[in-house]
């Protein structure tokens, strides 16, 4: 593009070129002759990118030709420049590629913003249409191991399907369904493809068998282990009635357990209690410190330092400090001043022999008060609850006993427990499950086939499939629903074992896909998506 007469001026914070085209010919858009015939001139404004944050405007003094062309259906026409200045356009394509660049990464309202900090002022609407302006893209050649998945465009109602090249990491196509014809469509075109990993959907399954016919199936694993938790939960739902005999036969296990624990005197006024093997602590000193402290004085000595163990620990480096110059950690002092004091320990005794079943709180405390009690009603009663937990004393008419919580565990919780590694379980589930499996030699089968089917997937040993297949397929078995699911499905799990090959990054391009949506409102179309993802693979 040849420009004369080029002046620059500054005027109200912005830079004003104005500029005259010196092309000599000019030609027509329909018949593509060359016109040297002026018919007259007119004026075009046009941004370019921002100089120094001063907004750039150039006036273009342009001129329209006259087709000399008898046969042509245009008379006049416009100059045409090169491919830096398109036709009706306002800006130099620079400038718009520069905005469509930000555009497909923030979207438009964003980009909108950004441009009035730079000074290239445009609107989101401005934005979307550069966007949408954006060529259609080309087939595009993969690298033959792409991954299928479907997405919601309206959840529960509308869905789509994208294609992720694994090899290049990169969305290659997106559209508007989940049917097993348009898949197969796509892979009649595409004859590269040899390998696909997609969810268990029978329609991706069968779309796949009749467009690449020579392709393998890789079952996605994630979706696997959901089916397989699924069919664990279907399978404890089955057994409920057992389940709830093994509730109440743990829970009288649990309470027989802890009315054989000794009682003393010192549990009720928070001190230590001594047993055969070791030392619990009820009062101010918790597990949770006393493992902290422990765990202190073994980092030291291996020549940590202290910053570094307060930030495995999670603590404060006056507490790390303090541990390490303690040789036993001591209990948390108590107020010992008079105001947050009582002396009822001494009356321990008092209480023990005049507490009986016909006796009020409140009666006693008039009691004691009268023989020297100098606590209140609210301390008195705290102290009083610790000795009825403990059976030291009877049960008071106006503070029943509470019943006792009775912890229960639903089927999906059950479900989750058996496909948990046990060193992460809480100890209480682990008891339970384990006394579940006990009693109840089905859920501990399952159990078992369960934690040998995720090892399988997880390569934690070289463990046979068809074993597995046929142990679970036993009419006894609690999974066998699964294993006949995993037999009409039988290769691609095998590949799902034995091949490397994972859906995840078809799951992150999908939460890409998500984020972009959420960002426009939900408003952004599927040719808009489709625009957003495939034109950053240019």
């Amino acid at each position: 593009m040849k420009l004369g007469e080029v002046k620059i001026n500054l005027w109200q914070g912005k830079v004003l070129v104005n500029a005259s085209s010196l092309q000599r010919y000019s030609r027509c858009p329909l018949c593509k002759k060359k016109s040297k015939s002026i018919h007259s001139y007119y004026q075009r404004q046009l941004a370019d990118l921002p100089v120094s944050n001063y907004q750039v405007k150039i006036n273009l003094r342009s001129r329209r030709f006259i087709c000399r062309n008898h046969i042509c259906a245009r008379k006049i026409f416009t100059e045409r420049f090169c491919s830096e200045l398109g036709t009706y356009s306002r800006r130099l394509q620079r400038s718009r590629d520069l905005l469509t660049k930000i555009g497909l990464e923030l979207g438009g309202v964003k980009t909108a913003m950004i441009s009035r900090w730079v000074g290239s002022s445009v609107s989101a609407a401005t934005v979307i249409r550069m966007i949408k302006s954006l060529p259609a893209v080309d087939s595009i050649i993969c690298s033959g191991i792409i991954g299928v998945d479907d997405w919601a465009l309206k959840k529960g109602r509308t869905y789509g399907t994208i294609l992720v090249d694994l090899h290049q990491n990169r969305v290659i196509d997106l559209w508007e369904g989940r049917s097993a014809e348009a898949l197969e469509a796509w892979l009649k075109q595409h004859p590269e493809v040899h390998t696909v990993a997609r969810d268990r959907a029978s329609a991706y399954s069968l779309g796949i068998r009749k467009g690449a016919p020579q392709a393998r199936q890789v079952a996605d694993r994630f979706h696997l282990l959901v089916n397989l938790r699924e069919a664990l939960d279907r399978a404890m739902q089955r057994q409920s009635e057992t389940i709830k005999k093994c509730f109440v036969a743990f829970h009288d296990k649990q309470n027989a357990r802890n009315q054989s624990i000794p009682l003393n005197h010192e549990t009720a006024t928070g001190k230590r209690i001594q047993t055969e093997n070791s030392e619990l602590f009820t009062g101010n000193v918790s597990p949770r410190r006393q493992f902290k402290f422990e765990q202190t004085k073994k980092l030291y000595a291996q020549g940590h330092s202290i910053n570094a163990i307060a930030a495995h620990l999670k603590s404060n480096r006056k507490s790390i400090r303090r541990y390490i110059h303690l040789d036993v950690l001591p209990a948390r002092n108590t107020p010992t001043t008079s105001e947050y004091s009582t002396n009822f320990d001494h009356f321990i005794p008092y209480i023990q022999q005049n507490y009986g079943p016909q006796t009020t709180y409140k009666q006693l405390l008039a009691d004691m008060i009268a023989q020297g009690f100098n606590g209140k009603y609210t301390s008195f009663c705290e102290r009083m609850n610790r000795l009825v937990a403990q059976n030291l004393v009877g049960q008071p008419l106006d503070k029943p006993q509470p019943l006792a919580r009775q912890q229960t565990w639903s089927s999906t919780k059950l479900a989750f427990i058996a496909l948990t590694d046990t060193s992460l379980l809480p100890a209480k589930d682990l008891e339970f499950f384990t006394f579940l499996c006990q009693h109840s030699a089905p859920i501990q089968k399952a159990a078992e086939l369960a934690q040998q089917f995720k090892t399988l997937l997880g390569k934690q040993h070289h463990g046979s499939f068809d074993e597995w297949l046929e142990s679970a397929s036993h009419p006894d078995s609690l999974l066998k629903n699964f294993a006949k699911g995993i037999k009409s499905d039988y290769h691609a799990v095998e590949q799902a074992i034995n091949s490397d090959i994972s859906s995840g990054k078809v799951e992150g391009h999908i939460n890409k896909l998500k984020t972009i949506k959420r960002s426009m409102y939900g408003r952004a179309g599927i040719d808009l998506l489709t625009k957003m993802l495939l034109a950053k693979n240019r």
